[in-house]
């Protein structure tokens, strides 16, 4: 494989590693940096009055996770001894300060850090407070360690090492660790042509006050314009400024010029007192500087923040241009009008806001209809309305009428509630409208056209119910005459005198048969009606089920016989039901006619009675000519016919399968039916075993 064709994701190197480059950077620039600091103090001075190792090594441990940082230990402790050797320095005093640089950074990296993996950010004034005391404790441990060293090894002044050391160690802590903090990323506006005024000053002002023959004590002459720059760069640029300026300032003063070197020279302090108060000049400026940047960064994150909160608003706002949003004073004065508000109401943003109010105007209908009406003073009848609806409820809602320029009076569903100040006290409204006028239109087209339906269904169920009276009465009415019509033809065929020819006979047993059929008929048409009106009563009592089933058997044997059918039943043991005998037979009758007329001459149909589980079942299975599956989704409407039955003219009007099916719905049970178009079928009985719940 081609190295080139890598992609940069396997030839750039991983943030650890990164990480890992930058602490060997930082532990070898310790040499050379340390040994120019040595070299540029005093031959008389014992500590250097700049000691930038202090906040590198901070810096090296801050970079490792915290399982890593003792091993780094034996190195910072060998380039310090290195760089205090370069420098000049003898090799007693040099390993004893180099304990300083062993002890003070690993305890001043455990404040920093709090014992965690990352350094901490650099975002508020809480993490300038940290970075205060990582460089107080760093300060006080390397002072002490260092004036310790400094007393025994060489004789020098315990007091004034400690206050020199304390002061090189602290300004150092506070100029470089902020490198290794995270600051608060933001888009800042460009300042342009200020920050390269706002540098030029700061260096002029400190080579000037710094530099040679400038003895007036005017230490505090930059600082200005360092707070200038920390209201105007953000805190990493802050953090470099100041680093450059403690860098010249110090330089300034080790060659011999200055306030603070011309104040020291000619009296009777310690050499180390120029460092000490030379880099308090640069904690000074640091404490100044990055308190003021964080606070300003602060400021300008939080304008960030609502000013990306606004434009979103805005825009959300803008966008929605399907509702009329408003904003008004308490008096009805417009102060926000959206596009939608625009689109509705026919004005303009720039002609209404500040400029008309809304206002209630005449409504034939009562109907609040309002207006966009503009000129002072504005109309107080709106606002007044508002205040009563949102006293009843709030927010509130409701259906207003809007008058267009134009004259054009659009419906708008309108929702109303209070703009509040910030001590919560209301300063005007905010109403969020939707043009429904095409909807309500809709909806009253709907509801009318829901109520002519209604009407409709309501006169469909009158003349149903007339049919079903009419159906009751024609019923009862024909009952009587073919009942004595019977009657008369089973007289005249049980005459054995032998005075009635041959074949009146036969006229008069097909007059019987043909009667039997009409009053069965109506049989059914009166009891499809009584199931339709719901006055079907049941007669239910314990009953042996196999009694009705036998007497359902004995009525159906001459159909069976008269379409050669054979009938099998197996009636089993005692079947207990709690149930109306007659009406089970009528249904038992029911279905077993029916398995006989739709089977073919000289076919079986099996009958069984028995017990599954809980249930009564009654099983009639014939091989005729079967039900599609179409047909049996509506086996059970009134008066509806099978296409077979249709097509091979079997008798019969459609009521026998649905009178069954409510009667069998009265005892609590159900039907079911199984079959194939030319396979035959098998209806199922299923009712409910008699328990000792059950009344007598």
């Amino acid at each position: 494989m081609n190295p080139l064709s890598q992609s940069p994701a396997r030839t750039s190197l991983t943030r650890r590693q990164r990480r890992l480059v930058a602490v060997v950077v930082l532990v070898a620039v310790q040499v050379p940096l340390g040994a120019l600091s040595v070299q540029a103090s005093a031959p008389e001075r014992q500590i250097s009055a700049y000691w930038p190792n202090a906040g590198l090594s901070v810096i090296a441990l801050a970079l490792l996770p915290r399982g890593q940082r003792p091993r780094l230990l034996p190195a910072l402790y060998v380039v310090a001894v290195l760089a205090n050797l370069v420098g000049g320095r003898p090799l007693d005093l040099a390993l004893a300060l180099g304990v300083v640089n062993l002890v003070a950074p690993l305890v001043a990296v455990e404040v920093l850090t709090r014992g965690n993996q990352d350094p901490p950010p650099l975002v508020a004034l809480v993490d300038l407070l940290r970075l205060a005391a990582t460089a107080v404790v760093g300060a006080v441990v390397g002072g002490l360690i260092a004036g310790g060293a400094v007393s025994l090894v060489a004789g020098g002044d315990f007091g004034a090492t400690v206050r020199a050391v304390m002061a090189s160690h602290g300004a150092a802590l506070l100029l470089l660790v902020p490198f290794a903090m995270r600051p608060q990323r933001f888009h800042r506006r460009s300042a342009g042509p200020e920050v390269v005024v706002q540098w030029c000053s700061m260096l002029a002002a400190s080579l000037v006050v710094f530099g040679p023959g400038h003895g007036l004590p005017l230490a505090f002459v930059p600082f200005p314009f360092l707070a200038w720059g920390a209201l105007r760069l953000t805190t990493r640029e802050v953090t470099v400024q100041l680093l450059a300026y403690g860098t010249l300032i110090s330089w300034l003063t080790t060659v011999g010029s200055g306030p603070l070197y011309e104040i020291v020279e000619g009296t009777g302090h310690s050499p180390e007192t120029v460092g000490t108060l030379l880099q308090l000049n640069i904690a000074a400026a640091a404490l100044i500087a990055l308190p003021l940047s964080l606070v300003r960064t602060q400021q300008w994150l939080t304008v960030e923040r609502l000013t990306a909160q606004h434009d979103m608003v805005s825009n959300i706002l803008d966008a929605t241009t399907g509702n009329a949003i408003l904003g008004t004073t308490l008096d009805a004065r417009v102060e926000f009008f959206n596009i939608g508000a625009e689109r509705i109401s026919g004005r303009r943003a720039e002609d209404v806001v500040g400029r008309a109010s809304l206002a209630a105007v005449p409504s034939p209908d009562g109907v609040l209809r309002v207006a966009v009406v503009p000129g002072d003073p504005p109309d107080r009848s709106l606002a007044e309305r508002v205040e009563e609806m949102l006293a009843r409820q709030s927010p509130a809602s409701a259906d207003w009428e809007l008058v267009r320029p134009d004259g054009e009076v659009r419906t708008v569903s309108v929702v109303v509630n209070h703009r509040f100040g910030d001590d919560g006290t209301p300063i005007g409204y905010l109403g969020v409208a939707d043009d429904v006028t095409d909807r309500r239109r809709r909806e009253a087209s709907i509801a009318a056209a829901l109520e002519t339906e209604k009407q409709l269904v309501d006169r469909l169920a009158q003349v149903d119910q007339t049919k079903n009276d009419f159906l009751a009465t024609v019923s009862h009415e024909l009952r009587t005459p073919i009942t004595s019509i019977l009657g008369y033809s089973e007289l005249l065929l049980a005459d054995d005198t032998g005075t009635l020819p041959p074949m009146h006979q036969q006229i008069v047993g097909r007059i019987e048969r043909n009667g039997r059929r009409l009053l069965g008929l109506i049989e059914d048409m009166l009891t499809m009606s009584q199931v339709e009106v719901g006055n079907v009563r049941f007669d239910r009592t314990p009953l042996d089920l196999r009694e009705p089933v036998a007497r359902a058997l004995e009525t159906v044997e001459p159909t069976f016989a008269q379409h050669g059918v054979a009938l099998v039943h197996e009636l089993g043991e005692s079947v207990k039901v709690l149930g109306d005998a007659e009406k089970l037979e009528r249904v038992f009758a029911n279905l077993l006619s029916n398995a006989a007329k739709f089977s073919h001459e000289g076919d079986t149909v099996v009958v069984r009675l028995g017990v599954d589980g809980d249930e009564a079942v009654f099983r009639v299975t014939d091989t005729g000519i079967g039900i599609s599956l179409e047909d049996q989704a509506h086996l059970f409407d009134r008066f509806f016919r099978a296409a077979e039955a249709h097509a091979r003219a079997i008798q019969g009007v459609g009521l026998g399968l649905p009178i069954a099916a409510s009667i069998v719905a009265g005892h609590q049970g159900a039907i079911e039916v199984e079959s194939a178009l030319g396979r035959g079928s098998t209806f199922v009985v299923r009712l409910p075993l008699l328990t000792e719940d059950d009344p007598a």
